[in-house]
């Protein structure tokens, strides 16, 4: 299916309807896909849940950089949430290694986890 939506969005695109096209929560597999087809275009952004609990796609596979992926198939990544507690039952800006991280480069906890995303 995100093969498909990912067609429908570049002919969008080419049809001169949107000037750029991104995609939100796709997978690893799927941003790979997607940037694997004969003269496709990288979408501008890839928009996925992002916080120190949580930092990207939830179905990568362990070590697996899911920024580093996503500046590979040459997106930006947008992340939402980077303040969200889930799954851990402590806050971000909570977190007592936030603090210490936003402490260290003047900041408070919110603006250390936001600029970090």
């Amino acid at each position: 299916r995100c093969a498909q939506a990912w067609a429908e969005l570049q002919r969008a695109k080419s049809a001169g309807l949107v000037r750029e096209v991104g995609v939100s929560n796709f997978r690893d597999a799927d941003i790979r896909r997607i940037g694997a087809g004969a003269g496709a275009e990288p979408p501008a952004a890839v928009q996925n849940k992002f916080s120190p609990y949580h930092p990207g796609d939830v179905h990568n596979g362990p070590g697996d950089d899911y920024v580093k992926l996503v500046g590979k198939a040459g997106a930006a990544l947008v992340g939402y949430c980077p303040l969200s507690a889930w799954p851990s039952a402590l806050s971000a800006i909570k977190d007592p290694h936030i603090a210490e991280i936003a402490a260290r480069v003047g900041r408070s906890p919110a603006q250390a986890r936001a600029a970090a995303t």
